[in-house]
């Protein structure tokens, strides 16, 4: 996912992905420095892909906290 977010975006574009499942493209992103934006149906893959990024270091800083 890291060549393809490369070569089908511009620096400082932001990357949607409607489909997350588990982050995969969204972590992509994040490591290239752009802003990203993903949904998904599903609550479990959402949480996986939230942790995904939080372990790396890739979310904002006002998403980290969860209550």
């Amino acid at each position: 996912m890291l060549f393809l977010v490369d070569a089908l975006t511009k620096p400082g574009q932001v990357v949607l992905d409607p489909f997350a499942g588990t982050g995969t493209t969204l972590v992509a992103a994040a490591l290239q420095k752009h802003k990203f934006l993903g949904c998904d149906l599903s609550e479990r893959y959402c949480r996986i892909a939230i942790k995904r990024l939080a372990d790396l270091g890739l979310l904002a800083p006002w998403k980290r906290k969860r209550t």
